[in-house]
């Protein structure tokens, strides 16, 4: 997963243009940074990450490829690279919206946490609630109360 976020991070960005020798090196060096003992990825392992973001795992993801110009320093010569990124500009895998059913599934698990009155833990999912316009159920089922000793 830590290379997903950091390739579903590089992909995301509109400001850089990463070939897949790009993409390596740069996954490489983020998990060195996280994991002193690792010895990095290898242009294969990402290639395959893409593949599985495209088209086998459960995120589908529409990755443009394109070409950019480049310059190597050390032939002191200009090329033009293949580079990767998400075709839809802002795009994440860890951003997705909820689909209907997911929508509905969980209003309907907010209505029935709002029968419950008293229960500290429950106040963090008011905003949930009001974003999800969910409406606050005023039949209260069990109600909770704190004794003070």
């Amino acid at each position: 997963m830590t290379r997903y976020k950091i390739l579903d991070d590089l992909l995301s960005s509109r400001y850089h243009n990463y070939s897949l020798d790009d993409l390596t090196e740069e996954v490489s060096k983020q998990l060195s940074d996280m994991y002193p003992d690792t010895k990095g990825v290898v242009r294969r392992t990402i290639e395959k990450d893409i593949y599985y973001l495209e088209y086998e795992g459960p995120f589908m993801v529409d990755i443009e490829r394109y070409s950019a110009p480049g310059y190597n320093v050390d032939k002191q010569k200009s090329y033009s690279k293949q580079c990767l990124r998400y075709r839809i500009p802002g795009f994440s895998i860890f951003k997705k919206d909820l689909s209907n059913d997911e929508e509905y599934l969980l209003r309907e698990a907010l209505s029935l946490l709002g029968q419950f009155d008293g229960l500290p833990n429950l106040d963090a999912l008011e905003g949930l609630r009001l974003g999800l316009g969910v409406r606050n159920n005023e039949r209260k089922i069990i109600s909770f109360t704190t004794i003070l000793c």
